[in-house]
């Protein structure tokens, strides 16, 4: 097998960083996520425990904030937790495995802020 050149390398190094911050990203967003799904659970608690204390006192105090009820209105509960259960941690939709061609005579392409 023939070695790498420097713009293989160079493709690999950023593919490697990229990957990187998509996992890091992706335990990000499930951690949020199931941290949310949590917060709209103690939101229901609190939602049955106001609801009781309206009917025991005859008061008639808003039982869920306008941001709760615009959240459970939209369904996200469900639409989350199917999101988490559907997908395994980090599991790209789809992954390609080719390796890269040798291109730009096997020369680095110019430094990218973004990239390096």
């Amino acid at each position: 097998m023939a070695p790498l050149t420097n713009y293989q390398r160079q493709a690999k190094r950023r593919i490697k960083r990229a990957l990187k911050k998509r996992y890091s990203a992706d335990f990000k967003v499930r951690s949020l996520a199931g941290r949310l799904v949590a917060a709209l659970a103690a939101a229901a608690a609190a939602t049955t425990r106001v609801t009781a204390v309206n009917a025991l006192y005859g008061t008639t105090f808003a039982d869920t904030t306008t941001f709760v009820n615009a959240l459970n209105s939209a369904g996200l509960v469900g639409t989350v937790t199917t999101a988490l259960a559907g997908s395994a941690a980090g599991a790209p939709a789809l992954e390609y495995t080719t390796p890269v061609a040798n291109a730009n005579n096997g020369q680095p392409l110019a430094a990218d802020v973004d990239l390096d």
